[in-house]
């Protein structure tokens, strides 16, 4: 089965991002698609914000002995806690800034994407590595255009 996005946008992310956030995700999946794993569920929240807001988001979690918590997303990971996993880009403001921006602010979700397909590769038996995943690393910055 496979695994489904979803995509939760701080407003203060301005829209243009967003539109570039959603076509590095579709290529994402195109190039390297997941599967659903164990250790995951069927769908991944993928968090992302401006930190020149206080942290915007909170997940409520069941810990390690069955309570239930309240965890605050932050960070850029691919994160867990107890039953739950996320993607976390909490995007630094500078990298939006000035005349020539940041690429970073692009590539981290490709990083943080490639967790998710390195993970379904390491447990699904039916999903086998495509050829081009050698120059993977190289081919991702085509993405960023």
């Amino acid at each position: 089965m496979q695994r489904l996005y979803k995509l939760l946008i701080f407003i203060n992310i301005m829209a243009k991002f967003c539109d570039k956030i959603v076509t590095i995700m579709q290529n994402m999946i195109e190039l390297a698609p997941t599967s659903v794993v164990p250790w995951f569920e069927e769908e991944l929240n993928i968090f992302a914000w401006l930190d020149d807001v206080d942290k915007p988001f909170n997940l409520s979690v069941q810990d390690w002995d069955g309570t239930e918590k309240s965890v605050t997303v932050e960070g850029q990971c691919l994160c867990g806690y107890g039953d739950k996993r996320w993607m976390s880009l909490e995007m630094f403001s500078p990298e939006f800034e000035g005349e020539f921006p940041s690429n970073h602010r692009f590539s981290v979700l490709v990083h943080e994407y490639y967790h998710v397909y390195q993970s379904t590769l390491s447990e699904s038996s039916d999903i086998q590595a495509p050829t081009e995943i050698t120059n993977f690393l190289q081919r991702y910055t085509l993405l960023l255009v």
